[in-house]
């Protein structure tokens, strides 16, 4: 999960910054300006300028510092951002207290990335004692705003990206950020359903996990996908279904997920020719999650 997470994390910082670098090469000095008399905003996006060398040397010191300044005036974005550069220690010495500290002050302002880290901070104990309670708290308050957020977002309004989308778009920005969004709520799904097959603060059930990598797999996370198909394979709060199984590893597998092309092998020989033609039927016809009204 901390792997997920920070790529994750780096990628949402990548999609915002490229979002204000065409500002930040022509608007440096107004930019730098506000930011020295103190505007919050003109600060976060300094940073996002330092950290990215769009307009200015790249420096990862004055990105944090800037952040810094930013987040102790509760710019959000910045709390959030702060978080990630104490999390992944760009900048700064990697201190996960630190960066729980900052992510809590923009989790408790609505930012449901920092939602989502500190859900799973909680999860793993990074940062903070290991809570489930607390994690389990966290991340609902992720997953009760994603048709809210996603539907708020430009590209494709109305609907979700898909990840073929995201792949044939790799150059445009609004749609990656979108599914990096969408991927934000897929995770809190997954999360919670490891919280329940562990037994993490809660009694094991593996019925309420597969039930929420089930939510989790149709909007393309790879690791609920991967789960799936371990809860068919294993008869594990789901009813013991090879072509089932088969179908999540191949979807988890063609994204190239850890073992998923393993298990996939290894359950396709164990099943019969009929049955692995079934499975790469509803592979095809796999469609990702759409609601009826974004």
């Amino acid at each position: 999960m901390k792997t997920i997470r920070g790529f994750l994390l780096l990628l949402f910082a990548f999609l915002l910054g490229i979002v204000g670098f065409a500002q930040q090469a022509t608007d440096s000095n107004p930019t730098l300006t506000a930011a020295k008399k103190g505007d919050p905003g003109a600060q976060y996006n300094l940073g996002v300028a330092y950290y990215y060398g769009q307009g200015r040397p790249k420096d990862l010191v004055q990105a944090v510092y800037w952040w810094r300044k930013a987040a102790e005036q509760g710019e959000i974005e910045a709390q959030y951002f702060l978080g990630n550069a104490f999390s992944q220690g760009e900048g700064v010495s990697q201190d996960p207290v630190e960066a729980m500290h900052w992510w809590l002050k923009a989790a408790e302002q609505g930012n449901s990335g920092a939602e989502l880290s500190v859900g799973q901070s909680y999860a793993e104990g990074e940062g903070v004692p290991k809570d489930p309670n607390e994690a389990r708290k966290w991340l609902l308050r992720v997953v009760s705003a994603e048709e809210r957020e996603v539907g708020a977002m430009p590209a494709q309004p109305g609907q979700r990206v898909t990840v073929a989308q995201a792949r044939a778009q790799s150059n445009n920005p609004a749609i990656l950020a979108k599914w990096d969004v969408q991927q934000r709520f897929a995770l809190a799904q997954n999360t919670l359903g490891l919280i329940y097959a562990e037994g993490s603060g809660v009694p094991s059930d593996m019925a309420e996990a597969a039930a929420w990598w089930s939510k989790a797999a149709e909007r393309e996370c790879a690791a609920a996908q991967f789960n799936l198909g371990l809860c068919y394979y294993r008869g594990l709060g789901e009813a013991k279904d090879n072509v089932e199984a088969c179908k999540w590893m191949n979807l988890a597998a063609s994204q190239g997920y850890g073992d998923a092309a393993k298990v996939q092998n290894a359950l396709e020989q164990q099943m019969t020719i009929d049955q692995i033609a079934a499975a790469q039927q509803l592979t095809r016809e796999f469609k990702p999650y759409q609601p009826a009204k974004l």
